[in-house]
């Protein structure tokens, strides 16, 4: 395995265990025109203790690629190299190109990247394409999401499906069946919520589909103007509120999608939609 390989691999492996651990944030902005191409825009953010693990990743990929101490400069262009974003392209359909890979400082200190890439086809992209058995029940950047567009006279319309595992409805069947129950925040529990929210504080994961320049009609459960949001996960937002917490705790189990979705209604810091298939209808 060459040097670049082997840094790609291991990153991989690192940005894993950032993503289960915090202090990130992440974006994915699809935007789709009424001539059904458009774009997709990722921005990741990441604290500075995260930056320097990845940086110690690299460096010990370096020397066990055969290179030596010093030998080469770490610099942020080598935390996101533009091979892992090229390859990335290919994964997401036919038809889909990387334009750019901007590595950015943002607020607070954090470093991350934008990444730019251009949909000539949407019917043919794949956001967050995964192996069958990695699909999940739930929206996430794990979800693969794809397209289905036809242009009308006067509008154009999209069908924007998540696919999430196949044995959901039997989920679903078994959490009706189940009793519900009531639990209580205990001072234990406020000490283990303040020591989440020091480690999970400013993660936030957003899914956003930008559909032309006005949505006319749409089955989405959160949208406004021309934007649907499928995902947006504020963590510290919502472990910052843990009178909400011990409210949601003293509720009922929802048993079905549609208790769950009126559950989430009020409650900051997160939003995301269980459709499967949402309908759009845009000019």
């Amino acid at each position: 395995m060459n040097k670049v390989k082997l840094v790609l691999a291991v990153l991989s492996l690192v940005l894993v265990g950032i993503l289960a651990s915090g202090c990130m944030q992440i974006s994915q902005e699809v935007k789709v025109d009424r001539e059904g191409a458009g774009m997709m825009v990722e921005t990741a953010k990441f604290s500075p203790w995260v930056m320097e693990m990845i940086k110690g990743f690299i460096e010990t990929t370096m020397d066990l690629g055969g290179g030596k101490p010093g030998q080469e400069k770490i610099s942020p262009e080598n935390y996101f190299p533009e091979e892992q974003f090229k390859e990335k392209a290919k994964q997401m359909g036919e038809g889909v190109e990387f334009l750019s890979r901007e590595v950015k400082e943002f607020k607070e200190g954090m470093v991350g990247y934008v990444a730019t890439y251009k949909i000539s086809n949407i019917d043919k992209f794949i956001l967050n394409p995964r192996e069958e058995e990695q699909m999940t029940k739930k929206p996430g950047t794990d979800t693969p999401i794809t397209f289905h567009f036809r242009k009308g006279k006067r509008s154009s319309y999209l069908t924007i499906k998540q696919h999430f595992e196949k044995d959901e409805k039997k989920k679903e069947e078994k959490m009706e069946k189940e009793s519900p129950e009531k639990e209580e925040i205990t001072p234990a529990d406020e000490e283990k919520l303040a020591q989440l929210i020091g480690m999970f504080k400013g993660m936030r994961i957003q899914i956003v589909i930008e559909c032309g320049e006005e949505i006319e009609t749409t089955s989405a459960d959160w949208w406004d103007k021309n934007r649907i949001i499928l995902l947006d996960f504020d963590v510290e937002q919502l472990l910052s509120r843990p009178d909400k917490l011990q409210t949601l705790s003293r509720m009922e189990k929802p048993k079905t999608k549609e208790e769950f979705r009126n559950l989430l209604q009020g409650i900051e810091g997160i939003k995301f939609d269980l459709n499967e298939e949402i309908e759009v209808q845009f000019r």
